[in-house]
């Protein structure tokens, strides 16, 4: 070949790469341009200027250049690869995985940096289980890769699964001290284990490594507010939202620890910009109707209270009636209206309140509730023909003569639209007479007779709503008091902690189930002379009654809308005295007080 001859595609694809593999990226560019002038269906320059596309920013010409090279060729993996970081960069991460996918089917030993590019996708894609066979494959390639020990801990801690995202996020830690995503997970992971220290140390050490890492700052946040620092814990959320506004949860978790500080309004604020940044978010709607009830804004809350049905943290399960959805209307003379209760015992009960007046207005009503209830809502109810709830539907729900269904809550939406609607309940049920004188008997003796219930079983907010048994030592031994176990559950352990000449003092009626027998915890209640209570099924049921009943209300997270945010009284039930904790987690104050009452009550029988 001569200096004059024409340079070969061939040749001039061979300059490219040369001057490419050398950092000349315009002379390979031009080289590579070249070639396709030539050969427009040359896959190599096709690929090698995707690459460099990819290496100035710039993937949407690097996809275009990949896409006409997989024409050609659809088998050659590196094209599928050199996609997928194009779709990757442009945030079409679930694109971008089914490429990388397509990358690793066609090589018999994909290399690592493929299947990481791939398993960080699904994880950008909301696909985390898909990641995480990928992440045990990386691994298994390479144990000591830290990427993949920090991404695959932080999925698996947020799964759940701490006990092993701690033991490989402590091996990334221990190999790669400054990596602020491995400091950052393996706080989250202590965080949701219950050691809020360690997480807030971690975090801080992840954010003097990068002071701008957004998420370091929203888990020191979450640690700082478990620690009850809600001040410090507002302020992180905040600089977190700073450097990342659009992430939802955190505008969420800023709502939740602004209404912990007393600032409903400012919890509402930061949860409608929840909304508008994701407006189907279940969790933030759901947590806006509480805050639009705490607020007394009752008839937008209502409006927002049907997203219950859209959000895991609400036990509510839609029943699937054939009736239409009652709508607040009139029914036709003759035609009954199916109300079916709804979530837990307690608000099965607070729901109820709403039937008389829904009798008052001459609805003819079937009500499907808890099979636990029937026997105790028949009697209260005598004109209501009670159902239980079953599958399939017991035939009184398919009533021919049903004009429309509701769930229970629904019927607020229409009846109690302002404050100025809500009407206490004095005596809701009516629990059995003879059943009743038997407890009544069998706590014969002098003193007031006080019931307790101590725990919640509320698997979201136990901990918070709940007080321990040991707590009320003191209470249990005065003189003057004779005390019932209305506390439902396995609670043995608890009993065991008090000391034996206490928890003698504590009553626990024979052969009473006060888990299943509802209408026997009835029973036992209506014979109580006050009821003492956190905030759980008993008291609704106590309440119900029209028991005195003084209910122990958590401070911010844990309270229930129906409890609101101030005041003794209660809307809903007119025998209810709410003492309300000071702040998270104390509850000495609210044990203080009802040991005044108490006293005060003892000296009022005794003056009778």
């Amino acid at each position: 070949m001569t200096a004059t001859d024409p340079i070969t595609p061939t040749e001039e694809y061979t300059r490219a790469v040369t001057a490419r593999a050398r950092g000349d990226t315009a002379a390979a560019a031009a080289g590579l341009r070249r070639v396709l002038a030539a050969d427009p269906r040359h896959v190599g320059a096709l690929h090698q200027l995707a690459i460099l596309a990819l290496g100035e920013s710039r993937p949407t010409e690097a996809l275009v250049l990949a896409e006409r090279a997989l024409a050609i060729d659809p088998d050659a993996p590196d094209l599928h690869d050199a996609r997928g970081v194009a779709l990757a960069a442009l945030g079409r991460f679930s694109d971008a995985a089914a490429s990388f996918r397509a990358a690793v089917a066609r090589q018999h030993d994909p290399p690592i940096t493929l299947l990481s590019n791939l398993a960080l996708c699904l994880m950008r894609a909301q696909r985390p289980d898909e990641a995480i066979p990928v992440l045990r494959q990386v691994l298994a390639l390479a144990p000591d890769t830290v990427d993949a020990m920090t991404n695959l801990g932080g999925v698996l801690g947020l799964k759940g699964e701490t006990a092993e995202a701690d033991s490989l996020l402590t091996r990334a830690v221990q190999r790669a001290p400054a990596n602020a995503a491995a400091l950052n997970n393996l706080a989250m992971v202590r965080e949701k284990q219950g050691r809020p220290h360690d997480a807030a140390t971690l975090a801080r050490r992840a954010l003097a490594v990068n002071p701008a890492m957004a998420e370091a700052h929203f888990t020191l946040a979450a640690a700082l507010s478990e620690q009850g620092a809600i001040d410090a814990a507002i302020a992180a959320y905040g600089r977190s939202i700073e450097l990342a506004p659009t992430r939802v949860e955190a505008h969420i978790n800023l709502a939740a620890a602004l209404q912990e500080r007393g600032d409903t309004a400012g919890a509402l604020a930061a949860t409608e910009q929840a909304i508008a940044l994701k407006p189907d978010h279940g969790d933030a709607h759901f947590n806006c109707a509480m805050l639009l009830f705490a607020l007394g804004r009752f008839d937008q809350a209502w409006a927002a209270y049907d997203w219950r049905w859209r959000t895991p943290a609400v036990p509510a399960r839609w029943r699937d009636f054939p009736q239409p959805r009652w709508r607040g209307e009139p029914l036709p003379a003759g035609r009954k209206l199916l109300v079916w209760a709804e979530q837990g015992v307690g608000d099965e009960i607070l729901y109820a309140t709403l039937l008389p007046d829904l009798i008052a207005r001459g609805f003819n009503l079937v009500f499907e509730c808890d099979p636990r209830l029937v026997t105790l809502f028949a009697r209260s109810f005598p004109g209501v023909t009670v159902a239980a709830r079953r599958d399939p539907p017991d035939a009184a729900t398919q009533d021919p003569t049903i004009a429309a269904q509701t769930p229970a809550a629904d019927v607020g939406r229409h009846l109690r639209r302002r404050a100025a609607d809500f009407k206490p309940v004095r005596r809701l049920l009516q629990a059995d007479p003879q059943r009743q004188a038997a407890c009544r008997r069998a706590l014969d003796g002098d003193g007031v007779v006080v019931g307790l219930s101590w725990l919640s079983r509320n698997a979201r907010f136990r901990a918070r709503k709940s007080t321990r048994l040991a707590d009320w030592s003191n209470l249990l031994a005065r003189p003057g008091l004779r005390w019932v176990d209305l506390q439902y559950g396995e609670t043995a352990d608890d009993r065991a902690t008090l000391d034996p000449a206490v928890r003698a003092r504590l009553t626990r009626l024979p052969g009473l189930d006060l888990t299943n027998d509802l209408d026997g915890v009835a029973a036992a209640a209506a014979a109580c002379d006050v009821v003492v209570t956190v905030c759980n099924t008993t008291a609704h049921i106590a309440a119900a009654l029209g028991v005195p009943t003084w209910v122990l209300v958590p401070h911010a997270r844990g309270r229930l809308w129906w409890t609101f945010t101030a005041g003794s009284a209660s809307p809903w039930y007119a025998s209810v005295r709410f003492f309300r904790q000071g702040q998270d987690g104390d509850w000495t104050g609210p044990l203080a007080d009802i040991a005044a009452a108490l006293d005060q009550l003892c000296l009022t029988k005794l003056g009778n």
